[in-house]
Parts: structure tokens; C-alpha cells; sequence
């Protein structure tokens, strides 16, 4: 990723000091490294979702309830926090208040 990245920028700073050019060699050069980039990202993005659903998956098939939520938790940001209402924080003093 990080290499992808770097030959993005430098085709990309490539274009600037050839005056922003928008057909040729440094265009088409700027244009396939972003693209390969854009493609590194989204199958970075695949990758993890898929890897994180893999997991779960296999936690659950295995019953192990503890360790399943123990990683659902660390995945998926563990509990939500109360929002601020009136200025009461707490969920049940807002379930009251409302």
C-alpha cells in the first residue's frame, strides 16, 4: 500500500510540474497509478470485512459465547455511549426525563 501511495503522489507531482497536463504519457501514468491505488484500497477494505466476518463466524460455530462478544465488542467499538440530553448523561435518567 505504502508503494502504491508513494508512485500516486509522485505521478500526480510528475503532472503539476508538467502544467497539469490532461492526454498523454505523464496523464496516463498519473491516472493508472491512482487507479491501482483506489483497487489496493478496496481490496484492503474487502479483505479486513471479510477476515472480521470469518472470525465471528467461526466463534459462534464453535459456541464459545464469551469469546464471541469479547470480539464483537473489539470489532465493532464495544458499548455505545449515552448522549447528553437536558445535561443527564445517564441512560436511565433519560429514559425518565423523556
Amino acid at each position: 500500500m505504502t508503494e502504491l501511495k508513494q508512485a500516486s503522489v509522485e505521478a500526480h507531482d510528475l503532472r503539476k510540474v508538467c502544467g497539469r497536463l490532461k492526454q498523454g504519457d505523464v496523464f496516463t501514468r498519473m491516472k493508472r497509478a491512482k487507479l491501482a491505488y483506489k483497487q489496493a484500497i478496496k481490496t484492503n477494505r474487502v479483505d479486513e470485512e471479510s477476515y472480521f466476518s470469518d472470525e465471528l463466524n467461526d466463534l459462534l460455530l464453535s459456541k464459545d459465547v464469551s469469546k464471541f462478544w469479547r470480539s464483537w465488542n473489539a470489532k465493532m467499538g464495544g458499548a455505545k455511549i449515552s448522549p447528553v440530553i437536558n445535561g443527564v448523561t445517564d441512560s436511565s435518567l433519560i429514559a425518565q426525563v423523556c
